[in-house]
């Protein structure tokens, strides 16, 4: 353990992280197998469900590198972590097997999306509205990179 930060220390997340590890990651090959297999028309909608949740499981490492990176913000990390899989779920109802693009390209979109959701609609303790909340992150931001220029 020594040099590994641990950001939450709940038996849920520990659990959660070792499964993940445990998953295969999907590689380029195997994506374009899948959505091969997905544009099949004799392939069933029971095989086209497993397939789905494959490409899902093989990415749900990035949805865990992604929450890491708002950790500090007032949510926890394992709240982040599953409106990071609402996104990816997301993405995989609305990801187009015809194109010629990974699946992640389409999915760090809507996984970033429900994650800076999350972020802006339950951080503080008294709502602000989600402009007003991007625009006060914004502030803090320039301010702190306005502090650390003349240091």
């Amino acid at each position: 353990m020594a040099g590994k930060k641990i950001y939450s220390t709940s038996k849920s997340y520990q659990n959660y992280s070792r499964d993940v590890r445990e998953t295969s990651i999907v590689s380029l090959k195997r994506e374009n197998e899948i959505k091969e297999l997905i544009l099949d028309p004799s392939t069933s909608e029971f095989e086209k469900s497993k397939l789905k949740n494959e490409l899902i499981e093989g990415h749900l490492r990035y949805v865990i590198q992604q929450a890491h990176k708002f950790i500090g913000l007032g949510i926890e990390l394992e709240d982040l972590i599953s409106s990071g899989n609402l996104g990816l779920v997301k993405a995989m109802n609305s990801f187009d097997f015809t194109r010629d693009v990974k699946f992640i390209t389409h999915a760090k979109w809507l996984i970033m999306a429900e994650l800076y959701s999350n972020i802006y609609t339950n951080s503080r303790l008294i709502r602000l509205p989600e402009n007003v909340s991007k625009e006060l992150h914004r502030q803090i931001k320039l301010q702190n990179e306005k502090n650390n220029k003349y240091r």
